[in-house]
């Protein structure tokens, strides 16, 4: 006989004490154009004494992610990254949150902004 196991999600389970957000890879419609990000803005439900929250990217399916400070101020609703321009031309780009809290409940991520420069008032020689 075969078994199956079932988690019963629930508003009153305690939360995971960490959990990440990856979005889903873009190329801002041009895969054959090199591009560069200026920085990044996250926004969340004002944190609570113990959420944290930290933005990150990865450029061109790199095996590694640049994760900026976390933000743990309580009532903050808003992180923030600077993006290195000289360092970071890419032709794909993907963003992380990471979520953190040592309470009973988690904090809520809403959104994410990222300015992309397409270079295209910029020439090759």
């Amino acid at each position: 006989a075969t078994s199956y196991g079932v988690d019963e999600v629930s508003p009153d389970n305690a939360p995971f004490a960490t959990a990440r957000y990856e979005s889903l890879i873009t190329d801002a419609n041009k895969i054959w154009a090199e591009k560069g990000a200026h920085y990044m803005r996250g926004y969340f439900k004002a944190l609570a004494s113990g959420d944290s929250m930290a933005l990150g990217y990865n450029i061109d399916r790199n095996s590694s992610w640049t994760t900026g400070t976390a933000v743990t101020t309580a009532d903050k609703k808003e992180a923030r990254l600077q993006i290195p321009t000289k360092s970071t031309r890419f032709n794909e780009f993907q963003f992380s949150v990471d979520l953190a809290t040592s309470n009973s409940t988690s904090p809520e991520f809403y959104g994410l902004g990222v300015e992309i420069d397409d270079k295209q008032e910029e020439e090759r020689v």
